[in-house]
């Protein structure tokens, strides 16, 4: 009997507590509890990224974005690509590949609406970049091991860790469909051969490690209405 009295009342507590959420939910500002939104400022590397939230308090939300990256191979003598995750300064590329996951935490900041918010991510990603430079092609010959330089097309992988921090601004959170911008600072480092380009001089480029400006925009639908 005892044992049937306990279980009863982690029912209840359990319910109970899935109440009381509930109700905090539906006394926030925000009537939703996703989100899921693009960044079309992506597509000038090639890239979309999509971001999904949850809201897991009033006010507090959890992030995670996944990034996809793609133009696709062509030939020296053909047309080339620009990408900002190379310098100008070393010339066009002639393919590029990649994805990038991030994870993060977002948190609204005035007492009467959830316009404004701050928030902070770690990021991983990998890129291939194929370009044409001079390589080194190693023989032997009687013995010993020589190399001759030789133009053509060379890959280059970047595994790219980094932390960023943002202050933010969005429409009214009692709407579906919402307009996102924000801007921060972030810190990267690319882990690469050093035998190869670095692609490294400017701070948005594949190779950059150290401090960075970072700002974009988000366009995207809140779903999940709580029920009132």
């Amino acid at each position: 009997m005892n044992f049937h009295m306990m279980g009863n009342c982690r029912v209840t507590l359990s319910l109970s507590k899935a109440q009381d959420d509930n109700n905090k939910l539906l006394n926030s500002n925000t009537p939703y509890k996703y989100t899921i939104a693009v960044q079309p400022h992506y597509l000038f590397n090639g890239g979309l990224r999509v971001d999904f939230e949850k809201q897991i308090k009033p006010k507090q939300w959890l992030l995670a974005s996944v990034k996809g990256y793609y133009l696709p191979h062509t030939d020296f003598d053909d047309d080339t690509w620009w990408s900002f995750f190379t310098d100008n300064s070393y010339g066009d590329i002639t393919g590029l590949n990649g994805f990038g996951i991030e994870l993060g935490y977002k948190r609204t900041l005035l007492p009467r609406t959830d316009i404004l918010y701050l928030s902070g991510g770690l990021s991983y990603g990998y890129l291939d970049v194929q370009y044409y430079g001079t390589k080194y092609i190693s023989y032997i010959e009687n013995g010993l091991t020589f190399y001759e330089p030789r133009f053509g097309e060379i890959n280059q992988y970047f595994n790219r860790l980094g932390a960023n921090a943002c202050f933010g601004i969005q429409t009214q959170p009692k709407h579906r469909f919402f307009v996102d911008g924000y801007i921060g600072i972030g810190y990267n480092y690319s882990f690469y051969n050093k035998n190869k380009q670095a692609f490294d001089e400017e701070m948005y480029t594949a190779g950059y490690r150290g401090l960075s400006l970072i700002t974009g925009i988000r366009l995207g639908f809140r779903l999940g209405k709580v029920n009132k």
